[in-house]
């Protein structure tokens, strides 16, 4: 019988993004290009049922609007953006693989079940290891220490997703580690996601007309936790991150209105950022922030960096994901194996919270481990939705009936 490798890949796909987890390695855009060619090369060694994507239309356009980008740049580089578009198209690869790839429905839940345990067992191992041992990247904020290990502070809403998965699986244990390692990283914008993924958990299980009719009283908490939040946001613990935000962002808009169509060029809104940040917040009276280096939200950094047709990428990617997500959600009532639905509810609850609140990094840029994650989780969650859609579904138990002749007359 031949190797089949099919049951090994969602170990090397669930395991790649760790290879180039950290944001400061100088090499990320050569690994990013070696795991995606890996990816490729292993997809293609399984049997494939090719199928035209609408994320490549998009990755597609974009790739040519980094290089045209160039000729508008007073000193573009045709050969930067051609690398630039290149990193970001094999960037792609491990989601085009997932989608591609012929599983067979009686081993892909088992395989990604044991591949996103040993993700979590490695993420948790790393987690704590740096807590206690002192290693990786350990950032202290006004709220304590925060632990990253050798992983960069881009893994803490990654966390969110294992957590998700074992709490529809009901296996306790592995939500509470999940739960400790987002302690460990004090990420607050992951913790905010990860409840608001918990509502759109809730809300899976209720009619569309439910789900309508909460809006409203979504939109009334909303109001009423305003001044709530608005006050907490005076307290030191948040004033430094919100303030900084505020900071990036209106660098940010005003780097977009200086070219609007185009941007000012892939990584250029980094430029003298801090020291702009500075002047920004003297003018302001601002004295609680923390050095600006980036801008904190991928919709603001894309359209500095890329103008409006970047912007446009990056929403039609969004819609995208978003709307695999709900039809993924739709069809989980139909999926007859526990890992997979724990798969398809955690992976598009999690894609859409991700999406719609997780904004304090602009993600959106070629090797960033983020979009690697992303990109991942939620073509995993849809596979899982299309691959069982038509398997049988058991039903539930019943008494079985009594043949017409044995039932009592009258």
């Amino acid at each position: 019988m031949p190797f089949d490798l099919r049951g090994w890949l969602p170990f090397c796909l669930l395991l790649a993004p760790f290879i180039y987890s950290n944001d400061n390695s100088n090499y990320r855009a050569y690994e990013v290009l070696a795991v995606g060619i890996t990816i490729a090369v292993l997809a293609l060694l399984t049997p494939l049922r090719m199928r035209r994507q609408a994320e490549w239309f998009i990755v597609g356009g974009y790739a040519l609007l980094l290089i045209i980008q160039q000729l508008a740049l007073t000193y573009g580089s045709i050969r930067f953006g051609a690398q630039y578009a290149l990193v970001m198209i094999f960037a792609f690869a491990p989601a085009w693989a997932v989608h591609s790839i012929q599983w067979r429905p009686q081993d892909f839940a088992i395989s990604w079940d044991f591949a996103i345990r040993l993700a979590s067992a490695f993420l948790l191992v790393n987690l704590v290891g740096s807590r206690l041992f002192g290693f990786g990247e350990i950032a202290s904020g006004m709220q304590g220490q925060r632990y990253f290990g050798f992983l960069g502070d881009s893994i803490s809403p990654i966390l969110a997703f294992p957590l998700l998965y074992f709490l529809v699986r009901r296996q306790f244990l592995w939500v509470s580690a999940m739960g400790l390692g987002m302690l460990l990283t004090g990420g607050k914008a992951a913790l905010v996601m990860l409840v608001v993924a918990l509502c759109l958990m809730l809300l899976t299980k209720t009619p569309w007309l439910v789900r309508l009719a909460s809006l409203p009283v979504f939109i009334f908490v909303g109001a009423f936790a305003s001044p709530k939040i608005m006050a907490l946001l005076g307290s030191p613990a948040v004033q430094y991150s919100w303030n900084t935000r505020l900071l990036s962002y209106e660098l940010g808009w005003r780097l977009f209105l200086k070219s609007p169509v185009f941007g000012v060029g892939i990584n250029q809104s980094m430029v003298n950022l801090a020291p702009q940040a500075d002047a920004l917040a003297g003018s302001r009276g601002m004295t609680r922030y923390w050095i600006v280096g980036q801008i904190h939200n991928a919709f603001i950094r894309t359209m500095a960096e890329t103008g409006v047709l970047g912007l446009i990428a990056l929403l039609s990617l969004c819609v995208l994901l978003s709307a695999r997500a709900f039809v993924a959600l739709e069809r989980v009532q139909s999926t007859p194996s526990a890992a997979a639905r724990g798969i398809i509810v955690a992976g598009s609850v999690w894609t859409i919270a991700f999406i719609t609140t997780y904004q304090s990094v602009g993600w959106f840029e070629h090797g960033h481990p983020q979009l690697a994650w992303l990109l991942l989780i939620s073509s995993t969650s849809y596979a899982a939705s299309q691959l069982y859609r038509n398997q049988p579904t058991p039903k539930r138990w019943a008494p079985a009936r009594q043949p017409p002749a044995m039932q009592r007359a009258g």
